[in-house]
This record gives structure tokens, sequence and C-alpha cells, in this order.
């Protein structure tokens, strides 16, 4: 499910909706829900993600452990 926050405005217009952003990596962040870019990949089993943080749960998660037998440290 996803969350509805409300809406600061901002001087950065998304071209794909009605949403604006305050800094230009918001938006880089929001266009990447539009675009379907993955820019970060886990080096040792090949999944991406749209953002850094999504990867490092990723890589502290079981799901990684399984696949590659390596943990977080």
């Amino acid at each position: 499910r996803k969350r509805i926050h409300p809406q600061k405005p901002g001087k950065y217009k998304c071209k794909y909706c009605d949403r604006t952003c305050a800094k230009p990596s918001v938006l880089e962040k929001h266009l990447r829900a539009h675009t379907n870019e993955r820019p970060f990949p886990c080096v040792v089993c090949g999944v991406s993600f749209k953002t850094k943080s999504n990867l490092s749960k990723h890589c502290k998660s079981n799901a990684h452990v399984n696949r590659t037998g390596l943990s977080w440290s």
C-alpha cells in the first residue's frame, strides 16, 4: 500500500505528473517511478534497484544471503 504524503511546493516539476520537488535530487529519485531506471546494481548477484537505500536493504536481507551465501559485514 502506498502512502500519500502532503506535498510541499517546489520549483522542480516532474514532466510526467504534477509533482514538484524542492531539490533536483528528490525529483531525480521521483522520476525513477515513471522511467523504471534502476541505477544501483548489486555487484554480487546482479539485481538492480531504484534507490541506494533499497540496495543496502537488499544486501542485508535473507534473500541476498540465500542467493550468495554472503552476509553484510
